[in-house]
């Protein structure tokens, strides 16, 4: 899978928690929404000026709009290493980033065999 094509499949499942992910879509959109948020900095910057608050409002509004893709391809990426979406509960602990950061890495797993989409 490509660029475009992990992309298009994550945006076009927004919101499907349902399935597998490849580690190639999910991390060519982990770092598609690292470029979208970068580029939403730099534009409220030159757009507003420097401002003195931690979090711009269009950082924020980037945020919250690609939220729920990110959890749905997060979930269907632990699908695919053979473990439950109900993990990313791990997310609000700050310890809880490693074991989902390690299996998020992890090759295909056989074992995901059974979050398959059924047509």
């Amino acid at each position: 899978m490509n660029f475009e094509q992990a992309i298009s499949t994550c945006m076009m499942k927004f919101a499907t928690f349902s399935g597998r992910a490849s580690k190639n879509e999910f991390l060519y959109f982990c770092f598609f929404n690292i470029l979208i948020e970068i580029y939403a900095v730099i534009a409220e910057r030159l757009i507003f000026g420097d401002t003195f608050s931690k979090y711009s409002i269009v950082q924020v509004c980037v945020g919250i709009v690609f939220l729920t893709p990110m959890l749905a391809v997060g979930c269907r990426r632990l699908h695919d290493t053979g473990r439950s979406g109900w993990w990313l509960l791990l997310i609000p602990t700050m310890f809880g980033m490693i074991p989902l950061l390690f299996w998020w890495l992890q090759e295909t797993k056989p074992a995901g065999d059974r979050y398959n989409e059924t047509q």
